[in-house]
């Protein structure tokens, strides 16, 4: 039988391309993506990021020991990190976050996600979380490819920040504890962790075209 995360891999994947391909993507790395599309994701991230932060914390509660329960603490941490450097850049004022309307494509992949953490045991806080860990290495390794000297430094920075030795150990060490979790499982069941992580992939993808369609 499979690995759980084989099966995400197998069934996810074909998502995770089409974000790497996304326009607001390729105008990313060919410098064409206009900045304040850009602006628009950031703010959109801050707002979800605190959300994400929250599911992660229901990873320390769920917890089978203080190894496990310190590594979700370290990841929350690093959810939080400070972003004041960006938002100079960006212009983006702690009014301009404060009063931002969220959309909805965002509040519901955030609702979605909190509501699957908080319906069973650490398996479902991991599957929550997998679909943005995930994609989002596979992203910082095509950027990171796909760069050239036109791609604008603001704009490297998200490569930078998820092509990064620390972000993939953090991605292998959820893969492992999702596979550790659900080895006794049976087909049915990684089935439906896999269903999760999907939906959550197809929430990822809305994100980048929500990004993509703003207007100010």
């Amino acid at each position: 039988m499979m690995r759980l995360s084989d099966k995400i891999y197998q069934a996810c994947y074909p998502i995770w391309e089409q974000c790497n391909h996304h326009p607001f993507i390729e105008g990313m790395i060919d410098g064409s993506l206009p900045l304040y599309k850009y602006r628009f994701y950031t703010m959109q991230c801050d707002w979800y990021l605190l959300e994400f932060a929250r599911t992660l914390s229901l990873g320390m509660l769920k917890a089978p020991d203080a190894e496990v329960e310190y590594f979700f603490l370290e990841q929350m941490n690093a959810t939080l990190a400070d972003h004041k450097e960006l938002y100079k850049q960006l212009s983006i004022t702690e009014e301009d976050i404060r009063s931002q309307i969220i959309h909805p494509d965002n509040a519901a992949y955030a609702s979605y996600s909190r509501e699957l953490a908080l319906s069973g045991g650490l398996a479902e806080v991991i599957a929550s979380v997998m679909a943005c860990y995930w994609s989002y290495k596979i992203l910082g390794e095509y950027m990171h490819l796909e760069m050239t000297e036109d791609t604008p430094e603001i704009y490297r920075g998200l490569c930078e920040k998820f092509y990064d030795p620390y972000y993939a150990e953090s991605v292998d060490r959820m893969i492992e504890l999702i596979d550790d979790l659900t080895s006794d499982c049976t087909e049915e069941e990684l089935d439906r962790y896999t269903d999760m992580v999907r939906r959550c992939s197809q929430y990822e993808l809305a994100f980048w075209q929500m990004c993509w369609d703003y207007r100010p």
